[in-house]
């Protein structure tokens, strides 16, 4: 069921149009600036504005010549015709045939050169039509419908309020062309974060709009084309008495009265706005000083017990999930802390079990530690550079609780036998490095230490 508010006219009678020459609207500047909450409907999709710029694509009227011609073109139709009409009488007066083949010539040259200055195929509607359907178009109702493309579900959107954001146009006294295109569609957030939680239950999906006017069901694509204010019957740039003219090549004094007078034609696009608040319209449109009345918002009251389900259904689903989500989370919490536990223990243990056997070092260049881990001996060599510290780490092999801790000194080599394992720590001093060799595992020269 849809209810509408009381339709009152937003313009007084008694109001002037306080324009001159032609306005063309713009987006409504709390759109504009705020274009991140608000969306476009493109090409069957609902999507944000491109390039973050909702001035560029919001499609302001625009004037435009809806037909030219050129004066070259309009000078070169009346020398043809001229030179045929000459040639035309010499032939009926002399009765020569050269004449009458050159006046076929030029005929076929005049008519080819005179389709250049020939309206292109238009048809334009009526005043009463325009001013017919600017109402129905202005104050319209929607249904949308989402349709996915997986299953066969169709869910209507409840619509709460349809404003009207066009914005102010004024159409002067001396245009009399006006072109409708289809009307802009936007939608505030609540549109987009139920379009999402359609989307995640039923898969990709289009929009389904329908149009009413009074509550009966039109096509909105009949109130869109060009029409002409200053007509009461609808016409056709071509027509009989066009065609005769061109027959007779005068075609160039049409183009001339044409070209002469106003063929400037005004297009602009209605833009509707979905939204769940009412928002502040500030479109005002006048028509040859006139203004044009119609309801600038329209309250819908749509119950959709599918819409309702939807979101039902996606609250319930994301409440699972972040139910399952929290249960993934502590689990993890948990394995974490017993994870640091089990790290604790074992650095523990590994403390408790780890005992310094032997420390050579000099104090520049090297420090040398042996260690028994459990069972095991390892060395630890910490390397003194230029560039900082460096580390190496060799596994000696068993503990050997017999070996004694002593030093040799060999000329330019310092020899050390650590505690707790029976092997040779030979460091062997030369120019500008030395060299360390522990046992036959492990040999290695560096540098000194300028620091």
């Amino acid at each position: 069921m849809i209810e509408k508010d009381e339709f009152e006219l937003d313009s007084p009678l008694e109001e002037k149009c306080p324009y001159k020459g032609f306005v063309s609207n713009k987006i409504p500047e709390d759109i504009g600036r705020s274009y991140r909450k608000y969306f476009l409907y493109h090409s069957n999709r609902i999507c944000k504005f491109f390039l973050s710029d909702a001035y560029k694509d919001f499609l302001s009227a625009e004037l435009i010549d809806i037909q030219e011609y050129s004066s070259t073109l309009i000078i070169m139709n009346i020398f043809f015709f001229v030179c045929f009409y000459l040639n035309l009488t010499s032939a009926i007066i002399t009765r020569d045939l050269t004449p009458i083949i050159f006046s076929a010539l030029i005929y076929i040259c005049a008519s080819i050169l005179q389709l250049r200055i020939v309206p292109e195929p238009h048809f334009y509607k009526s005043r009463i039509e325009f001013d017919e359907n600017m109402k129905k178009l202005f104050n319209l109702t929607l249904s949308l419908k989402f349709s996915s493309y997986s299953d066969n579900n169709k869910t209507e959107y409840p619509i709460k309020y349809i404003n009207d954001i066009t914005g102010t146009i004024n159409i002067p006294n001396d245009i009399k062309f006006v072109k409708i295109q289809k009307f802009q569609l936007f939608f505030d957030e609540d549109f987009d974060k139920f379009n999402e939680k359609y989307e995640d239950l039923h898969g990709n999906n289009y929009l389904i709009i329908t149009s009413y006017y009074n509550d009966i069901l039109i096509d909105d694509k009949s109130l869109y084309g060009t029409y002409n204010l200053n007509s009461n019957s609808s016409t056709y740039t071509i027509n009989f008495g066009r065609t005769i003219i061109c027959l007779f090549l005068l075609q160039w004094i049409f183009a001339i009265y044409d070209k002469n007078k106003s063929t400037k034609c005004i297009v602009f696009s209605p833009a509707k706005l979905i939204s769940t608040k009412k928002f502040n319209s500030t479109t005002n449109i006048y028509i040859h000083e006139k203004p044009f009345k119609f309801n600038k918002n329209i309250f819908m009251n749509i119950k959709s017990n599918d819409a309702d389900n939807i979101i039902e259904i996606y609250d319930e689903k994301m409440k699972l999930q972040r139910k399952k989500e929290e249960e993934i989370e502590e689990k993890k919490r948990k394995e974490r802390i017993k994870f640091e536990r089990e790290l604790a223990e074992k650095q523990r243990e590994l403390e408790e079990n780890t005992e310094i056997l032997s420390v050579f070092k000099d104090k520049n260049n090297f420090e040398i530690t042996v260690k028994r881990i459990y069972d095991k001996v390892e060395i630890e060599m910490k390397i003194y550079t230029s560039d900082g510290k460096k580390y190496e780490y060799i596994n000696a092999g068993e503990y050997e609780p017999e070996a004694e801790e002593y030093e040799e000194d060999d000329g330019n080599s310092s020899i050390f036998y650590p505690r707790g394992k029976d092997i040779k720590i030979q460091v062997t001093y030369f120019e500008r490095k030395y060299t360390i060799k522990v046992g036959t595992i492990f040999t290695n020269s560096y540098y000194y230490n300028d620091n």
